[in-house]
């Protein structure tokens, strides 16, 4: 097991000692309730003394977790500063990277098709209303895209306009001719309209680009949504022990879960939520206060004409 390795896993055991607590409350008018027993069902004296001993226990072992706490939450302080000075370390061993080379570098494919097909269940109610626009960044495949079309318009960043072509070769022309391309090499997405998604979705982006350019990618990507709109994306949260791997030996890009709520307590947003999917990534919804309005009545409707008259 690795160094870092070692102090991830440190740092789970440190947040499990903190979240099982004991709690006393049954206990804590523990001399009226045996009293009532007492009276009303007849305890005898050794039976007393036995109840009184037993939640005597619970009342000192509440006490001493009350005192060990701030000690853990300390240790636990310690160990990320060094997690993360380990992390720092590897990450100047690696050279600095965008999001256009990461994909030559031989990453191991992330295809599950049992979690994917969870992802887009959890998607689902954001991204099937047509009355609203949504970004979808960097497909890598058609099967991505499927998911998507109901958003109307569909925006689509692509690193490269004419060699991403096939991904939408299954939709007829005129499809196509409405899907709202751009060829986007940076993460300031200066060129994408700025206020204007309901949804945008990142499947691997914020795995594959430079661990210290995720932040300012996840703030870019926020001044792109509409009040009450949502960015969704994956990532691979490296504080937990089953995903570590991806970044330390699958040179997949660091974040965590302390760095997410972070950035969002930053930008003034809302964690919706998050979900781990093991050696496959997390996935994380954030909002942007406000409630999405559109002038949409209904679908566009064109004229349907017999071309033989």
């Amino acid at each position: 097991m690795s160094r870092l390795s070692t102090l991830v896993k440190y740092r789970e055991l440190i947040l499990d000692c903190k979240d099982n607590q004991f709690d006393s409350t049954p206990f804590s008018h523990n001399q009226s309730l045996i009293s009532k027993l007492k009276k009303d069902h007849g305890l005898k004296d050794d039976e007393v003394t036995q109840l009184t001993t037993i939640s005597n226990h619970y009342n000192d072992l509440d006490n001493q977790h009350k005192k060990i706490k701030p000690l853990l939450d300390n240790f636990s302080k310690d160990i990320e500063q060094l997690i993360d000075n380990e992390v720092n370390s590897i990450l100047n061993d690696r050279l600095y990277r965008d999001y256009h080379l990461a994909y030559d570098q031989g990453h191991k494919k992330l295809d599950n098709d049992i979690v994917e097909t969870e992802i887009f269940s959890i998607l689902k109610k954001y991204i099937s209303d047509w009355r609203y626009p949504g970004l979808l960044m960097y497909p890598q495949s058609m099967k991505i895209v499927s998911k998507f079309v109901t958003l109307d318009p569909l925006y689509i960043l692509f690193m490269n306009t004419i060699k991403d072509q096939h991904i939408l070769d299954q939709y007829p022309a005129q499809y196509q001719n409405r899907v709202r391309r751009y060829e986007v090499n940076s993460i300031d997405f200066k060129s994408v309209p700025k206020e204007q998604m309901a949804v945008v979705y990142s499947h691997d982006l914020l795995k594959l680009i430079d661990s210290r350019l995720i932040d300012s990618c996840i703030t870019n990507v926020f001044s792109l949504l509409k009040p009450g709109g949502i960015f969704a994306f994956g990532y691979i949260n490296s504080d937990s022990s089953d995903q570590l791997d991806l970044f330390e030996f699958e040179r997949f890009s660091y974040y965590n879960n302390r760095k997410l709520k972070n950035i969002v307590n930053k930008l003034g947003a809302e964690l919706v939520l998050t979900k781990e999917f093991n050696d496959y990534g997390s996935l994380a919804i954030i909002k942007r206060p406000g409630k999405l309005k559109t002038l949409k009545a209904h679908q566009a409707l064109g004229l349907v004409k017999n071309i033989a008259e």
